[in-house]
């Protein structure tokens, strides 16, 4: 369903004008989405970077994937968002894809920590 019907169905319900208009309730609403979403992604930025400091390059030659970290993560939205925040940080020059060892690991995404452990 799309969100002008969603709005067209709650001014249904809402008849006597209780109901904001269509555009404001959909500014609000995506406002209230991204909102979240940022949150989600700060979080599981700081989870990439703790993995990062203590355990990915230590432990793995400088090399992480996102299993490996979503394994240690016990929020499920949080764990969501780990991929999405790998490539956001490979698209700003922290990591690298490291496409010889995501073949060699059967297509499992692995990238090459640019960044400084401290």
């Amino acid at each position: 369903m799309s969100l002008k019907l969603l709005c067209l169905f709650f001014k249904f319900l809402f008849p006597r004008g209780g109901f904001m208009e269509t555009k404001e309730f959909e500014e609000r609403v995506i406002n209230r989405v991204l909102e979240v979403e940022r949150k989600l992604a700060e979080e599981a930025l700081k989870v990439v970077l703790n993995f990062i400091k203590e355990k990915g390059v230590a432990h793995h030659g400088g090399v992480i994937c996102p299993e490996m970290i979503m394994a240690e993560e016990k929020r499920p939205l949080i764990r969501r968002m780990i991929p999405v925040v790998l490539t956001a940080m490979c698209r700003e020059g922290l990591l690298k894809l490291n496409p010889e060892l995501t073949l060699d690991c059967g297509g499992i995404i692995h990238y090459e920590v640019l960044l400084g452990t401290t």
